[in-house]
């Protein structure tokens, strides 16, 4: 059974079906993305993905649902990588689809997904990255309380332009100071 993490506006939890999951991802394909350029990702090489573990599990990458409070609907994904054997630390990401951004939703996925991860895995850091341009997930980032530790250089090409990739971490006593944690419900 997954812990459910729930904060003011969203929950993080498992996908309901396929069905769900799917229609965030063609939300999210259907326009490119200008920091990132355009992306696909057929129907066909999800569904067996989905099928073997609904998307979460430690052993590959796992995507959880973001639920908007209100209204129950997904309105994003948060996912982190693999969690190997001895690993101390583990990358992740949220998504929140156009029409439901700039509500804080994003930020609090964010903190929800970093006490979902603390609690549950031996880690002693989290990690993230997105491009240097977008400067709204790079606040969002370091309103979670992490901190910028790297750049890499023209990792990309998007809109005919090469972009640098910045490279965000929190450690665990930091995340132990976060508010968030007494806010939290789990369940």
């Amino acid at each position: 059974m997954i812990t459910t993490y729930t904060g003011e506006r969203v929950r993080l939890r498992p996908w309901r079906d396929f069905a769900e999951y799917s229609s965030v991802i063609d939300r999210d394909y259907a326009q490119p993305d200008p920091f990132r350029g355009p992306r696909w990702w057929p129907v066909l090489a999800r569904e067996p993905d989905f099928d073997r573990n609904g998307e979460i599990g430690p052993e590959a990458y796992s995507q959880l649902a973001i639920e908007e409070l209100a209204s129950g609907q997904a309105v994003g994904i948060t996912g982190h990588g693999a969690l190997k054997p001895g690993a101390l630390a583990v990358d992740f990401g949220t998504y929140i689809l156009p029409d439901c951004r700039y509500r804080g939703y994003g930020v609090e996925a964010k903190q929800l997904a970093l006490c979902r991860l603390f609690e549950n895995y031996p880690l002693e850091a989290v990690r993230a990255n997105t491009t240097a341009p977008h400067g709204r997930a790079r606040r969002s980032l370091e309103l979670c309380g992490m901190q910028q530790y790297g750049r890499l250089r023209r990792v990309g090409i998007a809109d005919g332009r090469y972009y640098d990739e910045v490279q965000y971490e929190i450690y665990r006593p930091d995340w132990e100071l976060l508010p968030i944690r007494q806010r939290v419900k789990r369940g």
